[in-house]
């Protein structure tokens, strides 16, 4: 939700967040996984101007009403949250892509 569009920046391969670590400022360059870049590129629109927003803000109460929908479309009988969703995507995507937690 804290991610600025000035936060993206651009290489050759590919687009990097670039961000600072809190304790020593030593800059870190997290590399964007192409479904991430895509994404990044889809909301390059007049909010994302105004705001500096990388994407459109939607409550965690928003993010759980739509999970629920999407869980029922793929037959997960399950209760899905934000919180889960976090969990699933750091430790099956990005573990997956040698992304350290």
């Amino acid at each position: 939700m804290a991610l600025k569009v000035t936060d993206i920046i651009k290489k050759e391969d590919g687009y990097y967040i670039q961000k600072h670590q809190s304790k020593t400022e030593e800059p870190i360059y997290i590399k964007l996984l192409k479904p991430a870049a895509d994404v990044f590129l889809k909301y390059d629109n007049e909010e994302r101007k105004m705001t500096g927003n990388v994407l459109p803000r939607i409550s965690n109460q928003k993010v759980n009403t739509y999970l629920a929908t999407i869980a029922d479309l793929v037959g997960i009988d399950k209760k899905i949250t934000h919180h889960t969703a976090r969990h699933t995507a750091a430790t099956t995507i990005l573990l997956e892509n040698d992304v350290p937690i």
